[in-house]
Protein backbone atom coordinates (compact mmCIF):
# COMPACT_ATOMS: atom_id res chain seq x y z
CA UNK A 1 0.00 0.00 0.00
CA UNK A 2 1.62 3.24 -1.19
CA UNK A 3 0.20 6.60 -0.12
CA UNK A 4 1.19 8.48 -3.30
CA UNK A 5 -0.21 5.84 -5.63
CA UNK A 6 -3.47 5.80 -3.67
CA UNK A 7 -3.84 9.59 -3.69
CA UNK A 8 -2.80 9.83 -7.33
CA UNK A 9 -5.59 7.45 -8.41
CA UNK A 10 -8.10 9.68 -6.62
CA UNK A 11 -6.64 12.88 -8.08
CA UNK A 12 -6.68 11.60 -11.67
CA UNK A 13 -10.47 11.45 -11.59
CA UNK A 14 -10.64 15.25 -11.28
CA UNK A 15 -8.45 15.96 -14.30
CA UNK A 16 -8.81 19.61 -15.33
CA UNK A 17 -10.59 20.77 -12.18
CA UNK A 18 -8.63 23.34 -10.17
CA UNK A 19 -6.63 21.83 -7.31
CA UNK A 20 -4.70 24.87 -5.99
CA UNK A 21 -6.36 28.28 -6.35
CA UNK A 22 -3.13 30.26 -6.57
CA UNK A 23 -2.00 29.88 -10.17
CA UNK A 24 -5.12 27.85 -10.99
CA UNK A 25 -3.15 24.60 -10.92
CA UNK A 26 -5.32 21.72 -12.10
CA UNK A 27 -5.22 18.18 -10.77
CA UNK A 28 -3.61 16.99 -13.98
CA UNK A 29 -0.88 19.64 -13.67
CA UNK A 30 -0.37 18.92 -9.99
CA UNK A 31 0.33 15.25 -10.68
CA UNK A 32 2.73 16.19 -13.47
CA UNK A 33 4.59 18.67 -11.25
CA UNK A 34 4.83 16.17 -8.40
CA UNK A 35 6.33 13.52 -10.68
CA UNK A 36 8.52 15.82 -12.82
CA UNK A 37 12.26 15.35 -12.88
CA UNK A 38 14.57 12.39 -12.28
CA UNK A 39 14.09 10.03 -9.35
CA UNK A 40 17.10 9.37 -7.11
CA UNK A 41 16.56 5.74 -6.13
CA UNK A 42 19.28 6.01 -3.48
CA UNK A 43 17.01 8.37 -1.54
CA UNK A 44 13.98 6.07 -1.45
CA UNK A 45 12.96 5.55 2.16
CA UNK A 46 15.24 8.37 3.33
CA UNK A 47 14.08 11.31 5.43
CA UNK A 48 13.56 14.46 3.36
CA UNK A 49 12.85 17.88 4.84
CA UNK A 50 9.75 19.38 3.22
CA UNK A 51 9.69 23.17 3.25
CA UNK A 52 8.61 26.09 1.10
CA UNK A 53 8.42 29.85 1.01
CA UNK A 54 4.63 29.53 1.04
CA UNK A 55 2.25 26.86 2.32
CA UNK A 56 1.26 26.04 -1.24
CA UNK A 57 4.92 25.57 -2.18
CA UNK A 58 5.40 23.33 0.84
CA UNK A 59 2.35 21.28 -0.14
CA UNK A 60 3.83 20.71 -3.59
CA UNK A 61 7.21 19.79 -2.06
CA UNK A 62 5.46 17.23 0.13
CA UNK A 63 3.73 15.63 -2.86
CA UNK A 64 7.07 15.50 -4.70
CA UNK A 65 8.71 13.71 -1.78
CA UNK A 66 5.89 11.16 -1.62
CA UNK A 67 5.98 10.62 -5.39
CA UNK A 68 9.72 9.84 -5.15
CA UNK A 69 9.27 7.30 -2.36
CA UNK A 70 10.96 9.51 0.22
CA UNK A 71 9.84 10.01 3.82
CA UNK A 72 8.41 13.52 3.94
CA UNK A 73 9.28 15.58 7.04
CA UNK A 74 7.29 18.85 7.07
CA UNK A 75 9.24 21.64 8.76
CA UNK A 76 8.45 25.28 9.45
CA UNK A 77 9.96 28.20 11.31
CA UNK A 78 6.59 28.87 12.95
CA UNK A 79 7.90 27.26 16.15
CA UNK A 80 11.17 29.13 16.12
CA UNK A 81 14.14 29.24 13.79
CA UNK A 82 16.49 27.60 16.29
CA UNK A 83 14.28 24.52 16.78
CA UNK A 84 13.68 24.22 13.05
CA UNK A 85 17.39 24.47 12.27
CA UNK A 86 18.19 21.73 14.79
CA UNK A 87 15.54 19.41 13.33
CA UNK A 88 16.74 20.14 9.80
CA UNK A 89 20.34 19.27 10.68
CA UNK A 90 19.23 16.08 12.41
CA UNK A 91 17.26 14.94 9.38
CA UNK A 92 20.01 15.73 6.91
CA UNK A 93 22.49 13.71 8.95
CA UNK A 94 20.22 10.65 9.11
CA UNK A 95 21.20 8.21 6.34
CA UNK A 96 18.96 5.33 7.42
CA UNK A 97 16.25 3.78 5.25
CA UNK A 98 12.72 3.80 6.73
CA UNK A 99 10.84 1.12 4.83
CA UNK A 100 7.07 1.49 4.71
CA UNK A 101 7.19 4.94 6.29
CA UNK A 102 5.46 7.84 4.51
CA UNK A 103 5.95 10.83 6.80
CA UNK A 104 7.72 11.90 9.97
CA UNK A 105 5.67 14.46 11.87
CA UNK A 106 6.90 16.43 14.84
CA UNK A 107 4.23 17.03 17.45
CA UNK A 108 3.26 20.57 18.37
CA UNK A 109 2.69 20.19 22.09
CA UNK A 110 2.91 23.43 24.08
CA UNK A 111 3.94 21.86 27.38
CA UNK A 112 6.68 19.47 26.31
CA UNK A 113 9.41 19.07 23.74
CA UNK A 114 8.52 18.00 20.22
CA UNK A 115 8.43 14.29 19.52
CA UNK A 116 8.92 12.77 16.07
CA UNK A 117 6.12 10.43 15.00
CA UNK A 118 6.73 7.90 12.22
CA UNK A 119 3.58 7.20 10.19
CA UNK A 120 3.37 4.50 7.55
CA UNK A 121 1.65 4.51 4.17
CA UNK A 122 -0.96 2.14 5.61
CA UNK A 123 -1.52 4.37 8.64
CA UNK A 124 -2.42 7.35 6.47
CA UNK A 125 -4.45 5.55 3.80
CA UNK A 126 -6.55 3.88 6.51
CA UNK A 127 -7.08 7.24 8.19
CA UNK A 128 -8.14 8.89 4.95
CA UNK A 129 -10.63 6.10 4.37
CA UNK A 130 -11.96 6.52 7.90
CA UNK A 131 -12.44 10.26 7.33
CA UNK A 132 -14.23 9.51 4.09
CA UNK A 133 -16.59 7.25 6.02
CA UNK A 134 -18.19 10.11 7.95
CA UNK A 135 -17.25 13.14 5.83
CA UNK A 136 -17.93 12.13 2.22
CA UNK A 137 -21.33 13.88 2.17
CA UNK A 138 -20.00 17.17 3.57
CA UNK A 139 -20.96 20.14 1.39
CA UNK A 140 -18.51 22.51 -0.22
CA UNK A 141 -15.71 22.23 -2.77
CA UNK A 142 -13.68 25.36 -1.96
CA UNK A 143 -11.42 24.60 1.00
CA UNK A 144 -9.13 27.11 2.70
CA UNK A 145 -6.17 25.81 4.71
CA UNK A 146 -5.49 28.36 7.45
CA UNK A 147 -2.89 26.52 9.57
CA UNK A 148 0.66 25.31 8.94
CA UNK A 149 1.16 21.96 7.20
CA UNK A 150 3.43 20.77 10.01
CA UNK A 151 0.27 19.68 11.87
CA UNK A 152 -1.06 16.22 11.10
CA UNK A 153 -4.70 17.38 11.23
CA UNK A 154 -3.89 19.81 8.42
CA UNK A 155 -1.80 17.40 6.39
CA UNK A 156 -4.20 14.44 6.53
CA UNK A 157 -7.61 15.94 7.23
CA UNK A 158 -7.28 18.96 4.95
CA UNK A 159 -4.57 18.73 2.29
CA UNK A 160 -4.54 15.00 1.47
CA UNK A 161 -8.26 14.50 2.02
CA UNK A 162 -9.07 17.62 0.00
CA UNK A 163 -6.99 16.32 -2.91
CA UNK A 164 -8.64 12.91 -2.74
CA UNK A 165 -12.06 14.55 -2.95
CA UNK A 166 -11.24 16.95 -5.78
CA UNK A 167 -11.53 20.16 -3.77
CA UNK A 168 -10.18 23.54 -4.83
CA UNK A 169 -7.65 24.42 -2.14
CA UNK A 170 -6.57 27.91 -1.09
CA UNK A 171 -3.87 28.63 1.46
CA UNK A 172 -4.03 31.44 4.02
CA UNK A 173 -0.37 32.41 4.00
CA UNK A 174 -0.25 34.57 7.14
CA UNK A 175 -0.06 34.05 10.91
CA UNK A 176 -3.52 33.82 12.43
CA UNK A 177 -5.49 37.06 12.52
CA UNK A 178 -9.26 36.68 12.76
CA UNK A 179 -9.94 39.88 10.84
CA UNK A 180 -7.53 39.12 7.99
CA UNK A 181 -8.57 35.47 7.78
CA UNK A 182 -12.22 36.48 7.65
CA UNK A 183 -11.52 38.85 4.77
CA UNK A 184 -9.58 36.15 2.91
CA UNK A 185 -12.38 33.62 3.36
CA UNK A 186 -14.90 36.06 1.96
CA UNK A 187 -12.66 36.90 -1.01
CA UNK A 188 -11.97 33.22 -1.78
CA UNK A 189 -15.65 32.31 -1.31
CA UNK A 190 -14.55 29.55 1.05
CA UNK A 191 -17.14 26.87 1.68
CA UNK A 192 -15.20 24.46 3.88
CA UNK A 193 -12.89 25.36 6.76
CA UNK A 194 -11.04 23.40 9.45
CA UNK A 195 -9.80 25.11 12.62
CA UNK A 196 -9.41 24.89 16.38
CA UNK A 197 -12.27 25.99 18.68
CA UNK A 198 -10.13 28.96 19.75
CA UNK A 199 -9.75 30.12 16.14
CA UNK A 200 -13.48 29.61 15.58
CA UNK A 201 -14.32 31.72 18.61
CA UNK A 202 -12.23 34.67 17.38
CA UNK A 203 -13.50 34.30 13.82
CA UNK A 204 -17.12 34.35 15.01
CA UNK A 205 -16.58 37.80 16.53
CA UNK A 206 -15.82 39.34 13.14
CA UNK A 207 -18.63 41.33 11.53
CA UNK A 208 -17.90 39.94 8.06
CA UNK A 209 -20.60 37.48 6.98
CA UNK A 210 -19.34 34.17 5.58
CA UNK A 211 -21.10 31.51 3.56
CA UNK A 212 -19.41 28.52 5.19
CA UNK A 213 -21.17 25.30 4.31
CA UNK A 214 -19.00 23.04 6.49
CA UNK A 215 -16.72 23.69 9.48
CA UNK A 216 -14.55 21.06 11.15
CA UNK A 217 -13.34 21.74 14.69
CA UNK A 218 -10.35 19.88 16.13
CA UNK A 219 -7.17 20.24 18.16
CA UNK A 220 -8.70 21.40 21.43
CA UNK A 221 -11.51 20.60 23.83
CA UNK A 222 -14.75 22.19 22.59
CA UNK A 223 -16.97 23.60 25.33
CA UNK A 224 -20.75 23.16 25.14
CA UNK A 225 -21.20 26.93 25.34
CA UNK A 226 -18.94 27.64 22.39
CA UNK A 227 -20.64 24.93 20.32
CA UNK A 228 -23.98 26.65 20.91
CA UNK A 229 -22.52 30.09 20.13
CA UNK A 230 -21.00 28.93 16.85
CA UNK A 231 -24.21 27.22 15.73
CA UNK A 232 -26.14 30.43 16.46
CA UNK A 233 -23.56 32.63 14.68
CA UNK A 234 -23.51 30.45 11.55
CA UNK A 235 -27.00 28.89 11.36
CA UNK A 236 -26.55 27.56 7.82
CA UNK A 237 -23.25 25.80 8.55
CA UNK A 238 -22.79 22.08 9.24
CA UNK A 239 -20.39 21.64 12.16
CA UNK A 240 -18.23 18.59 12.86
CA UNK A 241 -16.30 18.22 16.12
CA UNK A 242 -13.52 15.69 15.63
CA UNK A 243 -10.79 14.19 17.78
CA UNK A 244 -7.38 12.85 16.92
CA UNK A 245 -3.70 12.93 17.71
CA UNK A 246 -0.50 12.81 15.71
CA UNK A 247 0.19 9.28 16.92
CA UNK A 248 -3.03 8.11 15.23
CA UNK A 249 -2.53 9.83 11.84
CA UNK A 250 -4.69 11.66 13.35
CA UNK A 251 -8.45 11.04 13.20
CA UNK A 252 -9.92 8.78 15.89
CA UNK A 253 -13.46 10.07 16.55
CA UNK A 254 -16.05 12.37 15.02
CA UNK A 255 -19.29 14.06 16.05
CA UNK A 256 -21.43 14.71 12.98
CA UNK A 257 -23.65 17.77 12.39
CA UNK A 258 -26.92 16.10 13.36
CA UNK A 259 -25.52 15.56 16.87
CA UNK A 260 -23.58 18.82 17.22
CA UNK A 261 -26.19 20.64 19.32
CA UNK A 262 -27.75 17.54 20.84
CA UNK A 263 -24.41 16.60 22.43
CA UNK A 264 -22.45 19.86 22.53
CA UNK A 265 -18.82 19.34 23.41
CA UNK A 266 -18.78 15.63 22.59
CA UNK A 267 -16.14 14.22 20.23
CA UNK A 268 -18.70 11.68 19.01
CA UNK A 269 -17.89 8.04 18.42
CA UNK A 270 -14.81 6.23 17.09
CA UNK A 271 -14.36 6.37 13.32
CA UNK A 272 -14.14 3.25 11.14
CA UNK A 273 -11.70 0.53 12.20
CA UNK A 274 -11.06 2.31 15.53
CA UNK A 275 -11.75 1.09 19.07
CA UNK A 276 -11.78 3.07 22.32
CA UNK A 277 -11.30 1.99 25.90
CA UNK A 278 -11.10 4.05 29.10
CA UNK A 279 -8.64 2.86 31.75
CA UNK A 280 -8.16 4.81 34.99
CA UNK A 281 -9.86 7.76 33.31
CA UNK A 282 -7.48 7.79 30.32
CA UNK A 283 -8.65 7.25 26.75
CA UNK A 284 -6.93 4.36 24.93
CA UNK A 285 -7.11 3.88 21.15
CA UNK A 286 -6.56 0.85 18.95
CA UNK A 287 -6.63 1.26 15.16
CA UNK A 288 -4.66 0.57 11.96
CA UNK A 289 -3.71 4.26 12.00
CA UNK A 290 -1.63 4.01 15.18
CA UNK A 291 1.93 5.14 14.48
CA UNK A 292 4.89 2.93 13.71
CA UNK A 293 6.64 4.56 16.66
CA UNK A 294 8.52 7.60 17.88
CA UNK A 295 11.59 8.74 16.00
CA UNK A 296 14.72 7.44 17.75
CA UNK A 297 12.82 6.74 20.97
CA UNK A 298 11.90 3.04 21.41
CA UNK A 299 11.48 3.48 25.18
CA UNK A 300 8.83 6.16 24.75
CA UNK A 301 7.17 4.08 22.02
CA UNK A 302 6.89 1.12 24.39
CA UNK A 303 5.48 3.40 27.06
CA UNK A 304 2.90 4.93 24.70
CA UNK A 305 1.76 1.74 22.94
CA UNK A 306 1.03 -1.18 25.25
CA UNK A 307 -0.54 -4.45 24.11
CA UNK A 308 -1.65 -2.72 20.92
CA UNK A 309 -3.38 0.15 22.71
CA UNK A 310 -2.26 3.75 22.23
CA UNK A 311 -2.31 5.62 25.54
CA UNK A 312 -3.46 9.10 24.52
CA UNK A 313 -2.85 10.98 27.78
CA UNK A 314 -6.36 12.45 27.43
CA UNK A 315 -8.87 12.06 30.23
CA UNK A 316 -12.29 11.08 28.91
CA UNK A 317 -15.75 9.80 29.73
CA UNK A 318 -18.36 7.86 27.76
CA UNK A 319 -22.10 8.43 28.07
CA UNK A 320 -24.78 5.76 28.04
CA UNK A 321 -25.22 5.92 24.28
CA UNK A 322 -21.55 5.51 23.40
CA UNK A 323 -20.61 9.16 22.83
CA UNK A 324 -17.24 10.27 24.20
CA UNK A 325 -16.18 13.50 25.89
CA UNK A 326 -12.63 14.75 26.51
CA UNK A 327 -12.17 16.16 30.01
CA UNK A 328 -8.56 17.33 29.83
CA UNK A 329 -4.93 16.24 29.66
CA UNK A 330 -3.43 13.93 32.23
CA UNK A 331 -0.08 15.73 32.00
CA UNK A 332 -1.70 19.11 32.75
CA UNK A 333 -3.45 17.84 35.85
CA UNK A 334 -3.29 20.17 38.84
CA UNK A 335 -2.90 18.36 42.16
CA UNK A 336 -4.25 20.58 44.90
CA UNK A 337 -4.34 19.31 48.48
CA UNK A 338 -4.30 15.75 47.15
CA UNK A 339 -7.16 16.33 44.68
CA UNK A 340 -6.68 15.97 40.92
CA UNK A 341 -8.14 18.86 38.92
CA UNK A 342 -8.34 19.33 35.12
CA UNK A 343 -7.53 22.92 34.05
CA UNK A 344 -9.85 22.48 31.08
CA UNK A 345 -12.81 21.72 33.37
CA UNK A 346 -12.29 24.99 35.25
CA UNK A 347 -11.75 26.91 32.02
CA UNK A 348 -15.00 25.60 30.55
CA UNK A 349 -16.96 27.00 33.50
CA UNK A 350 -15.14 30.33 33.51
CA UNK A 351 -15.87 30.85 29.80
CA UNK A 352 -19.60 30.78 30.60
CA UNK A 353 -19.26 34.07 32.51
CA UNK A 354 -20.45 37.15 30.61
CA UNK A 355 -17.55 39.37 29.59
CA UNK A 356 -14.98 36.53 29.54
CA UNK A 357 -13.50 36.23 26.06
CA UNK A 358 -10.92 33.58 26.88
CA UNK A 359 -9.05 32.17 29.85
CA UNK A 360 -6.24 29.88 30.93
CA UNK A 361 -5.73 27.91 34.13
CA UNK A 362 -2.35 26.73 35.34
CA UNK A 363 -0.89 25.25 38.49
CA UNK A 364 1.94 26.72 40.54
CA UNK A 365 3.93 24.78 43.12
CA UNK A 366 2.98 25.67 46.68
CA UNK A 367 4.34 24.02 49.84
CA UNK A 368 1.03 24.40 51.69
CA UNK A 369 -1.32 23.04 48.97
CA UNK A 370 0.94 21.06 46.63
CA UNK A 371 -0.18 23.37 43.83
CA UNK A 372 -2.08 26.65 43.66
CA UNK A 373 -4.61 27.45 40.93
CA UNK A 374 -3.85 30.53 38.85
CA UNK A 375 -6.54 31.84 36.49
CA UNK A 376 -5.73 34.27 33.67
CA UNK A 377 -8.72 35.96 32.02
CA UNK A 378 -9.06 38.12 28.90
CA UNK A 379 -12.23 40.10 28.32
CA UNK A 380 -14.33 43.02 29.53
CA UNK A 381 -15.36 41.62 32.92
CA UNK A 382 -14.02 43.46 36.01
CA UNK A 383 -12.30 41.59 38.82
CA UNK A 384 -15.06 42.13 41.42
CA UNK A 385 -17.80 40.77 39.14
CA UNK A 386 -15.55 37.93 38.04
CA UNK A 387 -14.88 36.80 41.61
CA UNK A 388 -18.59 36.98 42.41
CA UNK A 389 -19.45 34.78 39.44
CA UNK A 390 -16.63 32.36 40.19
CA UNK A 391 -18.03 31.72 43.66
CA UNK A 392 -21.38 30.85 42.10
CA UNK A 393 -20.05 28.62 39.35
CA UNK A 394 -17.09 26.83 40.93
CA UNK A 395 -17.02 24.49 43.91
CA UNK A 396 -14.63 25.55 46.65
CA UNK A 397 -12.03 23.00 45.60
CA UNK A 398 -11.81 24.56 42.11
CA UNK A 399 -11.62 28.22 43.17
CA UNK A 400 -8.46 29.96 41.93
CA UNK A 401 -5.91 31.14 44.46
CA UNK A 402 -5.03 34.02 42.17
CA UNK A 403 -6.78 35.77 39.27
CA UNK A 404 -4.90 37.74 36.61
CA UNK A 405 -6.50 39.97 33.98
CA UNK A 406 -4.85 40.36 30.57
CA UNK A 407 -5.58 41.92 27.19
CA UNK A 408 -5.52 38.63 25.33
CA UNK A 409 -4.64 34.95 25.61
CA UNK A 410 -1.89 34.04 23.16
CA UNK A 411 -2.30 31.34 20.50
CA UNK A 412 0.25 28.85 19.24
CA UNK A 413 1.03 28.54 15.53
CA UNK A 414 -1.57 25.76 15.28
CA UNK A 415 -4.31 28.01 16.68
CA UNK A 416 -4.46 26.50 20.15
CA UNK A 417 -4.40 28.34 23.48
CA UNK A 418 -0.77 28.91 24.42
CA UNK A 419 0.17 27.22 27.69
CA UNK A 420 3.37 27.61 29.73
Amino acid sequence: MNLWHWIKRRMRVHGDAVAFSEGKITYRQLIEEAEAGPVDRARRGRLTAVEGETRQAQALALLRALARGQVAVPLSDCYGEEDSAALRARIEADERIYRGTAVLMFTSGTTAGKKGVLLTHRNLVKNLRAIEGYFARAEGRRLTIARPLVHIAVLTGELLYGLCRGMEISFFEEPFSARRLCAALAEQKTELLCMTPTMAYHLSRCKQELDLKTVVLSGERLSARLAEQLAARYPGTAFYNVYGLTENSPRAAALCPEQFLLRPGSIGKPVAHTRFRIADGELLVKSPSVMKGYYDDPALTAQKIRRGWLHTGDLARRDGEGFYYILGRRDRMIIRAGRNLCPEEIEARVRQIAGVEDCRVRGEDDPAFGQRIVLTVAGTVDSAELLKELRHRLPAGMMPNRVELTDHIGLTASGKVSRP
